[in-house]
């Protein structure tokens, strides 16, 4: 019984030694930064604007409609001009729309890198 009983305390310590030299590899988190974004709208479109953000590769848009699913739009790869701009056309008059601007980088594997959420009304026609 002795004999069990130190195997056992020698296994239980052998584990937690173990356990306890564990290195964390994992990456640091991404804090993302605010794109800042100016918007204007007609009663049929959005349009967005927007100051390119360092590191960025592409923005994609998510556009959502009060109580409906959210619509992928992007991703946008203009990253020529500044300010860069794109229009969402096709929208309902007179209607209330969240959009969240993602910025993202090929080099973070995709991650998130900058973000803005606002929400914009279309005019009434």
């Amino acid at each position: 019984m002795l004999n069990s009983l130190k195997f056992f305390i020698v296994a239980l310590v052998f584990t937690f030694s173990l356990v306890s030299c564990v290195k964390d590899d994992s990456p640091d988190p991404i804090i993302a930064k605010d794109i800042q974004v100016t918007s204007s709208s007609t009663a049929e479109a959005i349009t967005l604007s927007w100051k390119p953000v360092s590191g960025v590769s592409w923005y994609t848009i998510y556009i959502t409609k009060k109580g409906e699913s959210a619509r992928e739009i992007g991703p946008y790869q203009n990253l020529i001009n500044d300010p860069i701009t794109y229009k969402i056309a096709d929208l309902e008059p007179n209607t209330a729309y969240d959009i969240k601007l993602e910025g993202k980088d090929y080099a973070y594997g995709g991650n998130v890198l900058a973000v803005h959420n606002l929400t914009v009304s279309t005019l009434v026609k």
